[in-house]
C-alpha cells in the first residue's frame, strides 16, 4: 500500500534570518547576564577585600599606637583576637573564591576541601565578631571608676563571652553530625533564630549602655568624650547588625556579603575610640583625653553606696510618751536608730541633724526645750536626711 506524501513547511530564507536573529539575540543576552554577574560578583569581591584591609590596617595602627605608649589593655588583647580572626576568615574567603572558580570550569574541589573552609570560615566569623563586642565594652571599663555600672558592663562583657562560646559548640556540633552538606552547612532555624536574637541584644546593650552613662553619670570632659566615640561606635556596629539579620536568614549571596561587612566592619569600628583620640589630640593642642580617662578612672576609689533618702518623722510627741514613730530608709546596708532624750520631750519640734565629716553617723545638736535626736547609720554611704516637724 503506498504511503502519502509527507508535507513539510517550506522554510523561506526569510524564516531562517529570523530564526537566526532571535539565536544570536538570545545569545547576546546570555553572554551580557554573565557579564553583568561577573561584575557584580567582582564588584562584591572588591568591597570584601577592602573593608577586610581597613579593619587590619586600623587595628595594627591601634596595637602599635598603644604599644609605644604603654597602654596596652584588656580591649588590645581583645582587638588582636578579633583582627587575627578576621584575617583568617579573608583568608579563606578568597580560597573559597578560587574553589567556587574551579568549580565553574569543572575542576571541583574535593568534598573534605569545601567542608573545611565552611568550618573556618563560620567559626573564626563567629569569633572576630564577639571578640570585636568583647573589646569595645572593655573599652569602656578602662575608662568608668569602680561602681556598679562598672560591674554592669562587667556581667556585659562575661555574658558576651558566654554567648560567643555556645554559638561556636552549637555550629560546631550541628556541622559535625550533619554529614550530608559539602560546601555549605544547614544550621537550622532554630540556630538561625537564636544567632539573630543575640546579635540584636548584643547591638542594643552596646547601644543603651553608654547613653545611659552619658545620660546618669557625671563625668569630666574627657572621659565623657571617649564615651560619646563609644557611643558613636555602638550605633555603627548595631547599623551594620540589623543589615545582617535583615538577609540572615536567606542562604544567598547578599547573606554571605554582609557577613563579611559585618565581621570586617565591626572589627574596624572596636578601634573607633583609640583612633578617635588620637585625632583628637593632634587636632586640639595636644590634649590626651585617653590619658585623662585612664587617670580618672584609677586615681578615684570606690563609689560608696548610695542609699538615697532618709526620712524620719514623728506625728506627735507628748511630755511622757511617744505616740507615733515612723521611719523609712532607702538602700542598703543601711541601720537608723532612733533615741529620744525623755528629759526634753515637752516640746512637739525636732531640731534639724547635721552630718558629720565621715558620714557614718549624724547627730543633732540638742537646743534647750528640745528632744535630743540620735541617727546613726552604719554603713559607709552617704544620704541626705529630713526630720519635718508634726503634722
Amino acid at each position: 500500500m503506498k504511503r502519502p506524501p509527507v508535507y513539510l513547511p517550506h522554510i523561506t530564507s526569510t524564516s531562517h534570518n529570523a530564526l537566526q536573529k532571535v539565536h544570536g539575540d538570545l545569545e547576546r543576552s546570555v553572554i551580557a547576564a554573565a557579564a553583568a554577574l561577573a561584575v557584580y560578583a567582582l564588584g562584591l569581591t572588591v568591597t570584601i577585600t577592602f573593608f577586610h584591609s581597613l579593619a587590619f590596617v586600623v587595628t595594627t595602627f591601634r596595637l602599635i599606637h598603644r604599644r609605644r605608649r604603654k597602654q596596652c589593655s584588656w580591649d588590645d588583647f581583645w582587638a588582636l583576637v578579633a583582627v587575627c580572626c578576621n584575617n583568617i576568615t579573608f583568608i579563606f574567603f578568597w580560597v573559597r573564591v578560587r574553589n567556587n572558580a574551579r568549580t565553574r570550569a569543572g575542576h571541583p574541589p574535593s568534598r573534605a576541601i569545601g567542608r573545611i573552609n565552611y568550618f573556618i570560615i563560620s567559626l573564626t566569623f563567629t569569633a572576630a565578631l564577639w571578640a570585636a563586642r568583647i573589646s569595645i565594652t572593655c573599652s569602656i571599663l578602662r575608662i568608668l571608676p569602680p561602681g556598679p555600672t562598672r560591674t554592669l558592663v562587667f556581667g556585659m562583657t562575661c555574658v558576651f563571652g558566654i554567648i560567643a562560646l555556645a554559638l561556636l559548640f552549637s555550629k560546631s556540633w550541628i556541622c559535625r553530625h550533619d554529614t550530608s552538606w559539602s560546601t555549605d552547612c544547614p544550621l537550622g532555624e532554630a540556630f538561625n533564630i537564636l544567632k539573630l536574637t543575640t546579635d540584636v541584644v548584643a547591638d542594643v546593650a552596646l547601644v543603651a549602655v553608654p547613653l545611659c552613662i552619658l545620660w546618669h553619670t557625671s563625668l569630666p570632659k574627657g572621659p565623657r568624650y571617649m564615651i560619646r566615640a563609644v557611643f558613636a561606635t555602638t550605633i555603627l556596629t548595631a547599623s551594620i547588625g540589623v543589615l545582617h539579620a535583615v538577609y540572615g536568614m536567606l542562604p544567598n549571596l547578599i547573606n554571605a556579603v554582609t557577613a563579611h561587612l559585618e565581621s570586617a566592619v565591626t572589627v574596624m569600628l572596636c578601634n573607633l575610640l583609640v583612633v578617635a583620640t588620637f585625632i583628637y589630640r593632634r587636632l586640639w593642642n595636644g590634649r590626651d583625653l585617653d590619658a585623662e580617662a585612664t587617670t580618672y578612672a584609677t586615681s578615684r576609689g570606690p563609689r560608696p553606696r548610695a542609699i538615697g533618702i532618709t526620712f524620719a518623722s514623728f506625728s506627735k510627741i507628748w511630755p511622757t510618751r511617744l505616740l507615733t514613730t515612723s521611719f523609712s530608709s532607702v538602700g542598703r546596708g543601711t541601720s537608723v536608730f532612733l533615741e529620744v532624750n525623755p528629759a526634753v520631750t515637752n516640746s512637739h519640734n525636732l531640731t534639724h541633724p547635721s552630718f558629720t565629716s565621715d558620714a557614718s553617723s549624724v547627730e543633732s545638736t540638742p537646743r534647750p526645750g528640745k528632744p535630743a535626736v540620735v541617727i546613726t547609720d552604719h554603713a559607709s554611704d552617704t544620704g541626705v536626711l529630713q526630720s519635718p516637724g508634726p503634722r
